[in-house]
């Protein structure tokens, strides 16, 4: 995927800063019944989710993926593979970074 700094977010204070991130695949593999229970339910992406099986997800039509907030989205359609996605992110300190869902 690709990952591009959009700049400050807040205009004077570097430490907030907006970004694009566009996915070219996910890779996910459940680690448990109720993982891949809800996979199956939520992201079917023209298989099946099973415990400790990787997939990898290229492309997953609307239809067959209706709830990506699994991803990071910031609501059940923020994520799109192949298509960017807008988020930001803030750092606390010196050791840590807050970042938003996607949107």
């Amino acid at each position: 995927g690709t990952w591009l700094d959009l700049g400050v977010k807040t205009p004077g204070n570097n430490d907030t800063r907006n970004w694009q991130v566009t996915y070219t695949n996910v890779a996910v593999t459940p680690f448990s019944v109720d993982a891949a229970n809800q996979l199956n339910t939520a992201c079917p992406c023209g298989g099946k989710w099973t415990v400790n099986n990787q997939r990898i997800l290229i492309n997953c039509p609307k239809p067959t993926c209706g709830d990506t907030s699994w991803m990071g989205g910031f609501n059940a359609t923020g994520i799109t593979i192949g298509a960017p996605a807008f988020g930001f992110s803030t750092v606390v300190g010196n050791q840590f970074m807050n970042m938003s869902f996607l949107d």
